[in-house]
């Protein structure tokens, strides 16, 4: 198939990296958790990041398009509010929970990713 081996393997990744670009992998990482309270910028943040420092690798594309998925989940929960609370007439507390438990999940799934020494390839 043309496939070698050795990219299935998953091997040590993160010592293959020098620990310059694994300090800029946690940069990109936390520099999403100031963002995730205005769902864009947990995007446009660290992919400035990624793309002025020339930290183009896997692990900072892989973290970006988690924030991105992220993203379109605040945009489909922030909808489903809205048709809740307007077109449905549900007048809840617990509607505006939605988002506060996805803000706190996000913010759970940064630190995790922050805490370990390298995402999984």
């Amino acid at each position: 198939m043309g496939v070698e081996r050795s990219f299935f393997d998953e091997s040590n990744a993160a010592e293959s990296l020098d620990p310059d670009e694994l300090k800029w992998n946690k940069i990109v990482n936390m520099l999403a958790l100031p963002g995730s309270f205005l769902p864009p910028l947990n995007v446009l943040l660290p992919w400035a990041i990624m793309y002025l420092k020339k930290q183009n690798n896997r692990v900072n594309k892989k973290l970006v398009s988690i924030q991105i998925c992220w993203t379109l989940v605040a945009l489909f929960l922030f909808v489903i509010v809205l048709i809740l609370n307007d077109w449905l007439d549900v007048k809840s507390q617990f509607t505006m929970l939605i988002p506060i438990l996805w803000l706190m999940l996000n913010t759970v799934v940064i630190t995790r990713n922050a805490m370990i020494k390298i995402l999984p390839l």
